[in-house]
């Protein structure tokens, strides 16, 4: 059973029957660093003190700020983090190679991987211990 969790202006977080954390960014929002930090706080506040498994569909956002890029990697997240699977749209070859480049200068501390489908991202997810 799918159990809400918390939903602002800019995105819903639910809990599935795997206890995976899906956070789905509404369509056509621009992430800014405000929306980033309410990001990180609302994921922190949920928690607890637990980890959990995240999924973030960001399928409908038109533009991530390079300062909300950084605040969404914020070190507190290691904490209740055990990995991140990001669903992205990616359209061509060339967004593809921009999309991992992004990835690798955020130096995540915790797995995070990109995806084209939720199929995909949660089996990975399901396969991290």
């Amino acid at each position: 059973m799918v159990k809400k969790l918390a939903k602002t202006s800019t995105f819903e977080i639910i809990e599935d029957d795997d206890k995976i954390i899906h956070i789905t960014f509404f369509e056509n929002y621009n992430i800014d660093e405000s929306t980033a930090k309410d990001y990180v706080n609302v994921c922190l506040k949920l928690a607890g003190k637990e980890k959990h498994k995240i999924l973030v569909d960001m399928r409908k956002v038109e533009n991530v700020s390079l300062g909300a890029k950084k605040k969404m990697f914020d070190p507190r997240m290691v904490d209740i983090t055990t990995a991140a699977a990001i669903l992205v749209q990616i359209q061509s070859p060339l967004v593809a190679v921009g999309v991992s480049f992004l990835l690798s200068l955020s130096q995540s501390p915790f797995p995070t991987k990109f995806f084209k489908t939720e199929q995909e991202a949660i089996e990975w997810l399901n396969g991290i211990e």
